[in-house]
C-alpha cells in the first residue's frame, strides 16, 4: 500500500470512529432526555414550534383586502410555517418508539446522525426565511412609523418656520413702525404679543436647564420613607392631641420640644437639629414636617414680605452616588429652588442661559452641567445680595449620617458647608437637619436648637400599638400588652414595629396572654440583639431559607437592584431542582393571572414567615402588578453585613450560590410571563438584563453554557411572540456600567430628541460588552440566525465599547470568526458613530448635544477602526484601549486592508479639526472632519500635518507595532503594484509541472489567510488535481486524487463500516453503561 493510500485509509477510519462516537453520544442524550431528542434537536424543536405559531398568527383568514406588501408578508409566513412543520415532522420521526428502550434510543441516534444534514438544511432555510420575514415586518412597521415621523417632522418644520416668520415680523414691527402712528389699543396689543413670544422662549429655556439639573433617584429616599401612622406625630401641630390635662402634664418634654420646633419654624434662624437613635423615626418626622401645610404657613410668617423658597433632600446611603454625596445635595436643592422660581435661572446660571437661548427651540437635550458650575451657581444663589431682598430660603435635609464622603470631602466638610450657608445670609437662609447622635453632629450644632426624638415618642408608640391590637376582645389585655411593649422600647420605634409584628403572629397562633408577656420581657432592648433573637427563634429549615433570602437581597443591594416577589416564589422549586428552567420540560409554562396572584401571595407569606419583618416589599413604580423585596431598615442591612452574621450565614449556605439562585429565579419568572409582557426599566427587566454580568463576575458559565442558552430562548420567545422590542433607531445593551448605546441606525431629518430605541436582549451582546469571548464564539458557531438583529458590525460595536475587557487572544479569534464565517471585511460599510467625529460642515446648532459621532456619514469599517484609534490618541482614556485596537488593526491588515491613510490635525479655538486622505477602491479621497470635544484641560493637543499610517502607528504605541508595520509595508507593495497594472493585463498561463509525489505550498511568516487562498492549484502529470481546502471551518485537509479515489474509498469504506458496526456491538455488549 503506497503512503497516500495509507493516509487516506487512516483518515477514513478515524472519521468513522468519530462518527460512531457521535452516534453513541446522541443515543445517550436521547435515552436520558424526557422529550426523546438530543439537545440540538430540542433547541430546533423549540425554535420551530414558536416560529410556526408566530407565522400562523400573521396569516389572515382572507387575503382579499390586504395590500401587495402585506401579501408578500403572508406568503413568507406561509413558507415559514411549512418549513417549521417539516422540521417538526422530521424531529418526530427521529424520536425513539420506546424512550425507555436502549436499543430504540440507539436506532434513534443512528437516524439522528443520518438525517442531520437534512435537518441542518431545513434549519438554514427556516433561518433565511425568518430573516426575510423579520425584514418584511420591519419594513412594514418602519414605513408606517417613518410616515408618521415624516408628518410630525414636516409639521414641526412648518410650525418652526411660521414661528420664526412671526418673530421676524414682530421685530420688524417693533423697529420699523413709529409708535405714534398706532392707536393706544394697537400699541398695547403689539406689546402683549411681543411679550408672549419672548416668554414662551424663556419657558422652553428654563425647562431645558431644569431637566439638565435633575438626576435619577433625586426623590428616591423621600418617596421610600413611610408615611407617619395616623395616630403618631399629631403632637406637633394638633392642639387637640392630648385628651386631658393630666396626659399633657406628664408629657412635658414633648410640649417643650414642640414649642422649640414651632418657634424656630415661624421666627427662628440658623440650624435646627433633630437627633435620634437608630430606628427612632427621624426620617418619618422630616417627611411629615416638610409635607404638612402648617409648616408652610409658619415659614410664611418668617418670610414676611419676601418670597419663601423651600427645598428638601434626603440622603440615602444604600442609593446611588448622587443620593449620598455633596454633589447630589447641592444639585437637588438648586433644582428645587429654580423649579419653584424659574426666573432666578438667568441670574444663577447666566452662561448656560445664554447657551440655551442661542440653541434652536426644537432641540430638547440635557446640558452637560459640571459639579463645579453647579456649586458656583448655588453659592451665587445664596450669596448674591440682590436675591436676598425679595427671597428667603429654608432647607430640610434628612440623614446626615447617611452622607458618604470622599477623600477630600468628609462629614466635617458637610457640616462646614451647612454652617457657611447660614453664616453667609443669617436672616435669609435657615436649615432643619436630622441625624443619628454621632459626635461630629452633636458637637457642631447647638443644644438650644435640638430635640432628641427617642425621648418624645412614648405617646406616639402607645397610640400606634393600641391601634394594631384593636381587634383584641378585652380592653384590659390590650392595654397591658401595649404598656409592656412601650416600656421596653426605649424610644426606638423600629423596635416597637418588629415586636408588634411578632406578637400579632403569636396571637394568631393561640398563645395566651401570660406567655406573650413573658416573651416581651425576654426580648432584647437593643436592635441588634433583637434581630439576633428573631433569627434564633426560627427552626433550622426556616433559618436556612431566611439566610438564602438575605444573601440574595444583599447581593442585589450592591448593584441597586431588587428581586421581585414573583421570582422569589420559585425559591422552593429551585431548592428541589437547582437547574430550574434549564430543562426542556420546564420552559415556557406561562402563568395565568390567577396562578400568578396565588404564587405572589404564597411568596409573601413565606417571606414574612422566614424573615419576620426584617424584609418587606415595595411596589414597582413602572409595573403596578410587581413588587420588589427590600430590607426594612438600614440598621438591618448593617447587622446582616457584620462579620459574625456573615460567618454564621455561610454555615447555612453551603452549596448555595446567591447569584446562581437569583439567575434561576429570574429566568423562571421570565419563562412564566406572557410573551412580550416585560415592562422596560421595571425592577424585573433591569435584573433580567443584568444576569449575564452578574454570572460573569462569579464565573458561573462555561461550555455548554446551558443557562445562557435557556436565557436566550426565553428572550427569543418574548421577541418573536410579543411586541416587546418596538422598531427603533437607537440600539442599546446592558453592560458593566449599565445601559450603553451601541449603534444608531442612520436617519435623516429626525433629531436625537425624537429617537426611538430598543434594547439588545440576547446574552451574546452583553457577553461581547463584558469580554466573554469564549461564549460569543460558541454562540456564533451554534445558531447565529436565532440572534435578534445580529450583524457582524453590531457585535463588533459591542466589543469596541469596552475593548479593555477583552483578552488579546479572544479579540483576535472573534475578528477571525466575523471575517471568515460572517462576511465582515475591511471594506464593509460603516459610519462615524463612536468616533466622536463629524463632517466639518456639520451644523452643531441643528443637532445640539450629540456626543458620539455622525451616524449618517459613511466610511469603511477599516477607516472607522483607524479613526477610533485617532480618537483615543487625541483624547486618551484611563484604559490603554489602543493595545486592543492594535490587535484589530493587525487582523484587518492581514485581510488586505489598504494602508493608504493620512491625517492632519489642528486645534482651532473651539473644536479639534482633522483632514483625512484615504484611498477607496483605488481612488484617493479627501474629507474634512471635526471632533466633538474642544481642546481643554486634560485633553491632548496633538497637531500634525499629513501624518501617514506608519507614523501614526509609531505614535499609538501598539504592543504589536513591529508586526503591524510589516503588514503595512507588505500591503502597500501589493496594492501599489496592483494599482500600477493596466486594466488589460493578461494573466500568465498555468505552468506545466512534472510529476511530483505531493504538491508543497511554501509561505513566509508574513503570509495572510488571503495569501494562502490565492495560491493556484498545482497540475499533476496524470491529469489529477490536488485541491487544498483552506477553509478554517474545515476539520481536515482534504486530498482527492482523480483515478485512485474509487479503489481507496471502496477499501477504506468497507473497513470503516466494519469498525462502526464493531463499535456499536461493543457498546451493546457492555450493557449500555449510561442512563
Amino acid at each position: 500500500m503506497d503512503p497516500i493510500t495509507a493516509i487516506g485509509l487512516a483518515a477514513n477510519i478515524l472519521s468513522f470512529i468519530d462518527y460512531s462516537a457521535k452516534v453513541i453520544s446522541a443515543s445517550i442524550d436521547i435515552y436520558g432526555s424526557i422529550s426523546g431528542n438530543t439537545q440540538d434537536s430540542r433547541s430546533s424543536e423549540v425554535i420551530a414550534t414558536e416560529m410556526r405559531r408566530f407565522a400562523a398568527k400573521l396569516q389572515p383568514p382572507s387575503t382579499a383586502q390586504v395590500s401587495g406588501e402585506e401579501k408578500a408578508l403572508c406568503n413568507l409566513a406561509t413558507e415559514c410555517e411549512a418549513l417549521a412543520k417539516r422540521i417538526l415532522d422530521l424531529l418526530e420521526k427521529l424520536k425513539p418508539k420506546n424512550r425507555k428502550s436502549k436499543s430504540s434510543s440507539l436506532v434513534a441516534g443512528l437516524k439522528t446522525k443520518f438525517y442531520e444534514g437534512e435537518r441542518r438544511k431545513l434549519e438554514e432555510q427556516l433561518s433565511s426565511c425568518r430573516i426575510q420575514l423579520d425584514l418584511q415586518l420591519n419594513y412594514l412597521t418602519s414605513s408606517k412609523t417613518q410616515a408618521r415621523l415624516n408628518t410630525l417632522v414636516t409639521s414641526a418644520k412648518d410650525d418652526s418656520a411660521k414661528i420664526q416668520h412671526l418673530q421676524d415680523q414682530l421685530e420688524h414691527l417693533g423697529q420699523g413702525i413709529p409708535i405714534e402712528s398706532l392707536t393706544t389699543n394697537a400699541q398695547n396689543q403689539l406689546r402683549l404679543l411681543l411679550g408672549l413670544s419672548e416668554r414662551a422662549c424663556d419657558v422652553i429655556a428654563q425647562y431645558r436647564i431644569l431637566e439638565s439639573l435633575a438626576f435619577e433617584g433625586m426623590y428616591g429616599r423621600y418617596e421610600d420613607v413611610d408615611e407617619a401612622h395616623f395616630e403618631t406625630l399629631r403632637w406637633i401641630y394638633d392642639d387637640g392631641f392630648y385628651t386631658n390635662n393630666e396626659e399633657k402634664y406628664k408629657d412635658e418634654a414633648k410640649t417643650s420640644a414642640r414649642e422649640m420646633l414651632l418657634n424656630w419654624i415661624s421666627s427662628g434662624a440658623g440650624i435646627f437639629h433633630i437627633s435620634g437613635k437608630l430606628g427612632s423615626g427621624k426620617s418619618t418626622l422630616m417627611k411629615y414636617l416638610s409635607d404638612h401645610n402648617r409648616t408652610n404657613k409658619l415659614l410664611g410668617q418668617w418670610a414676611g414680605e419676601r418670597q419663601l423658597v423651600f427645598a428638601r433632600f434626603f440622603f440615602w446611603k444604600p442609593g446611588s452616588k448622587m443620593q449620598k454625596s455633596l454633589a447630589g445635595l447641592i444639585r437637588s436643592l438648586l433644582h428645587d429652588v429654580l423649579k419653584a422660581y424659574p426666573h432666578l435661572i438667568r441670574a444663577v446660571l447666566p452662561d448656560y442661559w445664554d447657551r440655551v437661548k442661542s440653541t434652536p427651540w426644537q432641540v430638547q437635550l440635557k446640558l452637560p452641567l459640571s459639579n463645579k458650575d453647579i456649586r458656583e451657581a448655588f453659592s451665587r444663589l445664596i450669596s448674591d445680595p440682590n436675591l436676598h431682598t425679595n427671597h428667603c430660603f429654608c432647607f430640610f435635609i434628612d440623614g446626615l449620617d447617611e452622607y458618604e464622603g470622599t477623600h477630600q470631602e468628609d462629614p466635617k466638610t458637610l457640616v462646614d458647608l451647612l454652617d457657611s450657608l447660614t453664616n453667609l445670609a443669617p436672616t435669609t437662609v435657615k436649615i432643619c437637619i436630622s441625624s443619628r447622635e454621632y459626635n461630629i453632629f452633636m458637637n457642631a450644632f447647638s443644644n438650644e436648637q435640638r430635640i432628641s426624638l427617642q425621648n418624645l415618642t412614648r405617646l406616639d408608640m402607645t397610640r400606634y400599638v393600641l391601634d394594631k391590637f384593636r381587634y383584641m376582645d378585652r380592653k384590659e389585655d390590650r392595654t397591658k400588652l401595649t404598656k409592656a411593649i412601650v416600656e421596653n422600647a426605649q424610644g426606638i420605634f423600629l423596635w416597637v414595629t418588629l415586636v408588634v409584628k411578632r406578637i400579632r403572629e403569636q396571637i394568631e397562633n393561640g398563645v395566651d396572654l401570660s406567655a406573650l408577656h413573658s416573651e416581651i420581657d425576654c426580648l432584647p432592648r437593643e436592635l441588634n440583639d433583637l434581630f439576633e433573637y428573631i433569627l434564633n427563634s426560627l427552626a433550622d429549615s426556616d433559618l436556612k431559607a431566611a439566610y438564602q433570602t438575605f444573601s440574595m437581597v444583599l447581593e442585589l443591594k450592591q448593584h441597586n437592584m431588587l428581586l421581585t416577589l414573583l421570582s422569589y416564589s420559585f425559591l422552593n422549586d429551585f431548592t428541589r431542582e437547582p437547574v430550574l428552567c434549564s430543562r426542556e420540560d420546564s420552559q415556557y409554562q406561562t402563568l395565568t393571572q390567577e396562578e400568578r396572584a396565588l404564587r405572589v401571595e404564597s411568596a409573601r407569606k413565606r417571606l414574612n414567615g422566614y424573615c419576620r419583618g426584617l424584609l418587606e416589599t415595595r411596589q414597582d413604580p413602572r409595573e403596578e402588578t410587581s413588587e420588589g423585596i427590600v430590607i426594612t431598615h438600614r440598621s438591618i442591612s448593617e447587622f446582616l453585613s457584620s462579620g459574625i452574621q456573615r460567618a454564621r450565614m455561610q454555615q447555612y449556605l453551603i452549596g448555595f450560590n446567591s447569584v446562581d439562585a437569583i439567575s434561576r429565579l429570574t429566568l423562571a419568572e421570565l419563562c412564566s410571563r406572557e410573551p412580550g409582557n416585560v415592562k422596560d426599566s421595571s425592577y424585573f427587566d433591569v435584573l433580567a438584563l443584568e444576569l449575564v454580568h452578574l454570572r460573569s463576575m462569579d464565573k458561573l458559565d462555561g461550555h455548554p453554557y446551558s443557562f445562557l442558552v435557556s436565557l436566550a430562548l426565553a428572550w427569543q420567545r418574548h421577541q418573536v411572540q410579543g411586541n416587546h422590542d418596538s422598531s427603533g433607531m437607537e440600539l442599546r445593551a446592558r453592560g458593566k456600567s449599565g445601559v450603553t448605546l451601541i449603534d444608531i441606525v442612520p436617519t435623516s431629518g429626525i433629531s436625537t430628541g425624537s429617537r426611538m430605541w430598543q434594547t439588545l436582549r440576547h446574552p451574546i451582546y452583553t457577553a461581547a460588552l463584558l469580554g466573554s469571548d469564549n461564549y460569543v464564539l460558541w454562540e456564533l458557531g451554534r445558531n447565529p440566525g436565532a440572534i435578534h438583529l445580529f450583524t457582524p458590525q453590531l457585535l463588533l460595536n459591542c466589543t469596541l465599547v469596552s475593548p479593555e475587557m477583552h483578552l488579546v487572544e479572544g479579540i483576535r479569534d472573534l475578528i477571525d470568526c466575523l471575517h471568515s464565517n460572517h462576511g465582515m471585511h475591511p471594506e464593509t460599510t460603516s459610519n462615524l458613530f463612536s468616533t466622536y467625529l463629524y463632517p466639518a460642515s456639520f451644523d452643531r446648532k441643528a443637532r445640539f448635544g450629540i456626543r458620539f459621532g455622525d451616524e449618517n456619514t459613511e466610511v469603511s469599517l477599516w477607516h472607522h477602526i483607524l479613526l477610533r484609534c485617532c480618537r483615543f490618541w487625541l483624547y486618551p482614556s484611563r484604559y490603554n484601549i489602543l493595545v486592543v485596537l492594535g490587535e484589530i488593526v493587525e487582523k484587518f491588515l492581514e485581510y488586505g486592508a489598504d494602508p493608504y491613510f493620512y491625517i492632519s490635525v489642528t486645534n482651532p479655538p473651539k473644536y479639534t479639526s482633522m483632514k483625512l486622505v484615504v484611498r477607496v477602491k483605488g481612488v484617493v479621497q479627501e474629507q474634512k472632519l471635526s471632533f466633538k470635544y474642544p481642546p481643554g484641560p486634560g485633553r491632548a493637543e496633538n497637531k500634525c500635518e499629513n501624518m501617514s499610517l506608519v507614523e501614526l502607528v509609531e505614535q499609538w504605541g501598539f504592543e504589536n507595532k513591529t508586526r503591524v508595520l510589516e503588514l503595512i509595508k507588505k500591503n502597500t507593495l501589493m496594492l501599489e503594484g496592483a494599482n500600477n497594472q493596466t486594466k488589460g493585463t493578461i494573466l500568465p498561463e498555468k505552468e506545466e509541472v512534472g510529476e511530483k509525489p505531493l504538491a508543497t505550498v511554501g509561505m513566509d511568516d508574513s503570509a495572510t489567510l488571503d495569501d494562502v487562498r490565492a495560491f493556484p492549484s498545482e497540475s499533476i502529470s496524470d491529469g489529477s488535481e490536488i485541491c487544498i481546502d483552506t477553509d478554517p471551518g474545515g476539520d481536515l485537509l482534504t486530498v482527492v486524487w482523480g483515478s485512485r479515489s474509487p479503489n481507496l474509498f471502496g477499501l477504506s469504506a468497507a473497513i470503516s463500516i466494519g469498525i462502526l458496526v464493531l463499535g456499536i456491538l461493543i457498546a451493546l455488549l457492555m450493557q449500555w453503561p449510561f442512563g
